[in-house]
């Protein structure tokens, strides 16, 4: 998992990201997509921006992958927006194609990955805020 902080208000879709959201993004060497669990700075969730990707390799160093151009947005309320289909013009059809197999996977598994998501960022909160109040003692 890494952690951004934004320093400037920004727009995902229908998604308002304010100043100061942090960004818990979480990657996996085994699945086909990346998760980035928006959250405001007092602690309560934005949204979740499922990125499609492949190829995900970790490092000490870095994290990489192939991004597969279509993305999801899962809201508070429920509704889930797809980004950048258009982007798959020009694809060939197995790549089409296993960007649907993912996309498939991913709605069906949404209310799971939503939940562990939500689990692996509190747990991290939580080790933060005790970092801290270690840190101020």
């Amino acid at each position: 998992m890494l952690l951004y902080v934004h320093r400037h208000p920004n727009q995902v879709g229908n998604v308002e990201l304010p100043q100061g959201t942090v960004t818990y993004a979480h990657y996996w060497i085994d699945r086909p997509y990346n998760v980035y669990h928006w959250v405001e700075p007092d602690g309560g969730t934005v949204a979740y921006y499922v990125n499609l990707a492949d190829q995900v390799t970790i490092t000490p160093a870095a994290v990489a992958w192939r991004d597969l151009a279509v993305d999801l947005l899962f809201t508070l309320d429920g509704h889930v927006q797809v980004l950048d289909e258009g982007e798959l013009v020009g694809a060939t059809e197995t790549l089409r194609a296993t960007v649907t197999a993912i996309q498939l996977e991913v709605l069906k598994r949404r209310e799971a990955i939503i939940g562990e998501v939500t689990a692996a960022t509190a747990r991290v909160r939580k080790a933060l805020r005790q970092a801290g109040q270690a840190k101020r003692n």
